[in-house]
């Protein structure tokens, strides 16, 4: 269920996290709430630049509670790299799909902003 009113035009915060209407170009879209139908499952964030590509940012907490704050605890790490084998085994399960990971590397730090974990993929439909 996307949350309504102006959430394009500003600044928003989810579970405590500030999320920008913009990143370096990526201008924010729709914010889904997985949560209320589906508990752990937080939420995604929509980011679009145009002929640049698209980026989906997702918060969830699978309902664990006291996750170490920041992308550089063991049990982020863990999901991070149970992720990024997810997205690379569903592009192997569908011949009309060609998924390939370009990069994997973290944004951010405590003074600058928030601190992601980010995998960059292609995404070919053949």
């Amino acid at each position: 269920m996307p949350l309504g009113g102006d959430a394009e035009a500003r600044e928003i915060e989810i579970r405590g996290g500030k999320l920008c209407a913009e990143y370096v170009g990526f201008i924010r879209g729709l914010v889904t709430d997985n949560e209320s139908n589906n508990p752990g499952l937080g939420f995604s964030i929509t980011y679009r630049a145009g002929s640049r590509g698209e980026s989906t940012v997702y918060l969830y907490d699978k309902g664990i509670n006291g996750i170490p704050d920041g992308p550089m605890s063991q049990l982020v790490r863990q999901e991070f790299d149970r992720a990024t084998k997810e997205v690379l085994y569903i592009g192997r399960q569908r011949p009309d799909t060609l998924i390939e990971l370009v990069d994997r590397y973290g944004t951010g730090a405590p003074e600058r902003g928030p601190e992601f974990l980010c995998a960059e993929f292609t995404i070919l439909e053949v």
